[in-house]
């Protein structure tokens, strides 16, 4: 497995993974995310989007302060790129440049959405139906989909090695290992995790999504999808034709083969090669 240095200060792991999926590309602080994996968990008071993205970035600032450190290299996979973003819009100042990686929340949810999830949910058989269902049930303020995996206890790393199994690059040992550390850290209470149905719509659209600020953004800004990435499928249908990336020359995107959400994971050659050229790119 891949182990190269770069120069990415901090990496904000997204929604129920964890910093082993971002360990293999990035040798510096990995896996800030307030109230989730090994980090304390105080008690999660939001009851809005706005006071949930207060929560989260001001959680990252001050453990910037406590750290020491001063601009950073900022990167962000999944509901970690939302924080990065939105840590970037409040503080501007402290970002070199930010990398985000299948990031969540960058659109809206398209109008049709409801309806098509609807017909795909009731074309799939009678296991996966009530599944897809009950997770949605729990994708509200106060729940969780992981709430559903704690009742079970050692029952719930089977579904936890039935999903390691789709990480093709890592060994057997290796997806022994991101199993147990999944279930350690996914049956602590939840609290950071909270902030799901808060800045989340369904399908991870954002409910105040990301396009815009990126538009505004005057520094450098890296954004990478796999090229099997369901969180790409969220693009509007006309975003080939006028992209965010082309209205702003501060931004790139980057398509990575024979990869899908889990980038870090499934093709981390590509993906450290393309980041290291982005950041070579950026004036000393």
């Amino acid at each position: 497995m891949l182990r190269r240095e770069l120069c990415i200060t901090s990496c904000c792991r997204g929604w129920g993974a964890s910093l082993t999926c971002t360990l293999w590309i990035c040798e510096g602080w990995a896996g800030i995310f307030v109230s989730i994996n090994r980090s304390g968990r105080p008690e999660f008071a939001a009851k809005s989007q706005q006071e949930t993205d207060d929560y989260l970035i001001e959680g990252l600032e001050k453990w910037r302060e406590n750290m020491g450190i001063g601009k950073m290299v900022l990167a962000g996979h999944s509901l970690g790129g939302y924080v990065a973003t939105k840590y970037a819009v409040k503080f501007p100042s402290n970002i070199i440049s930010l990398v985000l990686i299948s990031p969540a929340a960058i659109w809206p949810t398209p109008p049709d959405f409801q309806e098509k999830m609807a017909t795909i949910i009731d074309n799939l058989g009678f296991i996966q139906r009530n599944v897809i269902r009950k997770i949605i049930d729990y994708w509200v303020p106060g729940k969780t989909p992981l709430q559903l995996l704690r009742p079970f206890g050692r029952v719930a790393s089977i579904a936890l090695k039935k999903y390691v199994k789709m990480f093709g690059s890592l060994s057997d040992d290796e997806r022994s290992d991101l199993k147990e550390y999944l279930y350690q850290i996914l049956m602590k209470p939840g609290t950071g995790e909270l902030a799901l149905a808060y800045v989340l719509e369904k399908g991870a659209y954002g409910v105040d999504s990301l396009e815009k600020y990126l538009l505004e953004f005057k520094m450098p800004v890296s954004v990478y999808f796999g090229d099997n990435d369901w969180m790409a499928k969220g693009k509007p249908k006309d975003f080939g034709v006028n992209p965010y990336y082309l209205k702003n020359e501060w931004i790139r995107e980057k398509e990575i083969k024979a990869a899908g959400h889990h980038i870090c994971l499934d093709n981390p050659e590509e993906l450290v090669d393309s980041i290291l050229e982005h950041l070579a790119s950026i004036p000393k």
